[in-house]
């Protein structure tokens, strides 16, 4: 059960902590969203979770043009790559979602900031 709340609270913290560098999501970020799906897929299983149904495309990740010669047509990127954040935005928003709505009761519960009372 732990792991699971992890697994959730991390993609919570996700959602309202990333923002756009000016470039889109880093990617950084999108590798740990991708992570902590995995890690909701492996506790509840493929049946009932398929992180693959909530992951960002890794040709949606992609560099920017740093340099551009005009004259030449040549155009240099950058090293890192980037997400677009509405995209990124709308993944993480679905995955939370969907998790609310497969979770038990007593794991809603917890989701919801309440503990459980018995020991």
């Amino acid at each position: 059960m732990s792991n699971f709340l992890v697994a959730y609270s991390t993609l919570q913290a996700l959602k309202k902590n990333v923002s756009d560098s000016g470039y889109g999501i880093e990617e950084k970020y999108v590798r740990e969203f991708h992570k902590q799906l995995e890690q909701i897929e492996k506790i509840v299983g493929t049946d009932t979770f398929n992180s693959n149904d909530f992951k960002i495309d890794d040709g949606e990740v992609k560099h920017f043009v740093a340099l551009a010669n005009y004259a030449t047509g040549e155009t240099t990127t950058s090293d890192e790559r980037y997400c677009d954040t509405d995209l990124f935005k709308t993944k993480i928003d679905a995955a939370l979602s969907y998790i609310v709505m497969i979770s038990s009761d007593k794991e809603k519960t917890q989701i919801m900031g309440f503990h459980d009372t018995e020991g």
